[in-house]
């Protein structure tokens, strides 16, 4: 049995069962290619096998283009806080996610890449009596970015 991936022999087998695993990494991605299997018999009589046609995608994450569904648990909107306040986001994906970023006032402050998602912010160096904006965002394993709804608070430490 003799096998061919687009026209080329890539190799025989005489002894049952009559297999070949075909690494496709190396292969054309997103591509579709041809596989055919030639048989001779002990007589030596020949027969061709009709072909098949296979898409080679390697890339699991290819398909996917949802974006990540993200919240912010903790604070909520419109409360006053203080000192070191914990951010914390809830972050979910149909194929896993890779990054969660932490933003204030559109300033990347922390990426985190394990569950559970938090940041802990410490107010004290930052301006009293003002608001701040904080987003979450989160990263798939496709690369999609999905966004949390961005929530306004205000820093008050009494300074």
């Amino acid at each position: 049995t003799v096998f061919f991936i687009n026209g080329t022999q890539v190799f025989s087998d005489s002894t049952e069962p009559y297999i070949y695993n075909w690494n496709t990494t190396n292969e054309i991605e997103d591509d579709n290619h041809i596989i055919q299997v030639s048989i001779t018999d002990l007589s030596g009589n020949e027969t061709n096998l009709t072909p098949i046609t296979v898409y080679i995608d390697n890339d699991p994450y290819s398909q996917d283009v949802t974006p990540p569904l993200v919240s912010i648990l903790n604070p909520l909107a419109g409360q006053i806080l203080s000192e070191f306040v914990l951010i914390s986001a809830s972050v979910s994906d149909n194929s896993g996610i890779s990054e969660v970023q932490f933003f204030i006032d559109d300033s990347l402050y922390q990426s985190d890449t394990e569950s559970p998602y938090s940041y802990l912010w410490d107010t004290q160096a930052v301006q009293d009596s003002t608001e701040y904006v904080i987003r979450v965002s989160a990263i798939d394993l496709a690369e999609n970015i999905g966004n949390s709804q961005p929530i306004l608070i205000t820093v008050q430490n009494g300074n």
